[in-house]
């Protein structure tokens, strides 16, 4: 319903559209300290938060450094995907 109240501000959709985006598959609820994508691990991930924060940061000499947060109907695509290089960071849910 979140997504759909989203969707709706720019377009409407109607029962079959609804029921073929819920038919992708694609939706996870994923549990506070999971780490998405650890740097290094190439990704073709994309991420759009509905409810919660995703954290992005690196490490540098052992210290975590925050550099963005992605907040609710916020959309993160990592470089890595883009580039299909290793990432050079960690995105986490917080």
């Amino acid at each position: 319903d979140i997504l759909f109240d989203f969707i709706a501000k720019y377009v409407s959709l109607n029962e079959d559209e609804k029921n073929a985006i819920l038919s992708l598959d694609i939706f996870r609820s994923v549990k506070k300290g999971t780490i998405l994508l650890n740097e290094g691990q190439k990704s073709k991930d994309s991420y759009f938060v509905l409810k919660g924060c995703l954290r992005k940061y690196y490490i540098i000499d052992g210290e975590e450094k925050t550099t963005a947060f992605y907040t609710e109907m916020d959309a993160l695509t990592p470089h890595c995907v883009i580039s299909n290089t290793p990432s050079e960071y960690y995105i986490s849910c917080i």
